[in-house]
């Protein structure tokens, strides 16, 4: 089995271990996988978008917007160099061109336009408007708005998202409220960050709602090592997968919603036992 590496791959994995052993009556083994799977989905959107705002960050906070974008966009330019990048006050503006271009970021592919104003870069408040037109990686591809805070007293980010995204099955209207935390602030990313927030989709006139309990993710695992998803379906079924590391290699990840509660081992190569 592949190691997946985005959050929302968690739920894919729960899917996989419930197509192997099945579920209860109340709420069916179909419509459970499908509830789970479509948690998984509802993630690509966002996981287009997590690499690029990250490397946006790189300015110095306090500075004047105007200052700071033009640092931005020196940046990006260094770090993305197949693409044009320009500056105009305080919005820097990326063209990633087609994808027949080849413009490549940290071995991941992408097209489109993506604005970037700074609208306030104090010390104690610093917000990003990030908005994406056509941004695509080949699978998904994505137009809307996200709003990013932090400070530099304070390691949490507030990330709001507005978007419409869609891949070759559908077509997908989705918003978010996410807060963003370094699990270990003196190690940065490697050792994965904490999610707290809710997040939203409409696909095909169905509404779905997921709630994100101090999920943490670290990259080099295939799900959260702690904390817990609550979905409530279309038809107001609920669902939670709570996670809990057993040792570095093992994690287990709880299933609830069904008439049997399902528990599952999964370990650092993906592969899961009940």
């Amino acid at each position: 089995m592949t190691t997946p590496k985005a959050f929302g791959a968690t739920a894919a994995l729960a899917c996989a271990a419930l197509g192997l052993l099945g579920c209860g009556n109340r709420l069916t083994y179909g419509e459970a996988a499908y509830a789970v799977t479509e948690s998984a989905a509802s993630a690509k959107g966002e996981a287009l978008t997590l690499e690029i705002v990250e490397i946006s960050t790189d300015f110095t906070i306090g500075t004047a917007v105007t200052s700071a974008a033009e640092e931005l966009a020196a940046w990006l330019t260094s770090q993305i160099p197949c693409s044009t990048v320009t500056f105009a006050g305080a919005t820097v503006t990326v063209d990633f061109g087609e994808l027949s271009d080849a413009c490549t970021y940290n071995g991941h592919t992408y097209a489109g336009l993506w604005e970037i104003t700074i609208d306030t870069n104090e010390l104690s408040d610093v917000l990003v408007s990030h908005v994406w037109t056509g941004l695509t990686n080949g699978d998904v591809t994505l137009d809307g708005n996200a709003q990013v805070t932090w400070s530099a007293m304070d390691s949490s980010r507030h990330v709001v998202h507005d978007v419409d995204w869609s891949d070759a099955e559908r077509n997908v209207a989705a918003s978010g409220d996410r807060t963003q935390t370094l699990i270990d602030p003196g190690a940065g990313l490697s050792a994965g960050i904490r999610v707290a927030g809710v997040r939203d989709w409409d696909v095909d006139g169905e509404a779905w709602h997921l709630e994100i309990n101090d999920v943490e993710m670290r990259g080099q695992d295939p799900v959260p090592q702690a904390g817990s998803y609550v979905l409530t379906t279309p038809d107001g079924d609920v669902l939670t997968l709570t996670f809990v590391r057993v040792d570095e290699d093992t994690i287990e990840v709880t299933l609830t919603g069904t008439p049997r509660t399902w528990v599952f081992l999964v370990s650092a190569s993906g592969e899961v036992e009940e």
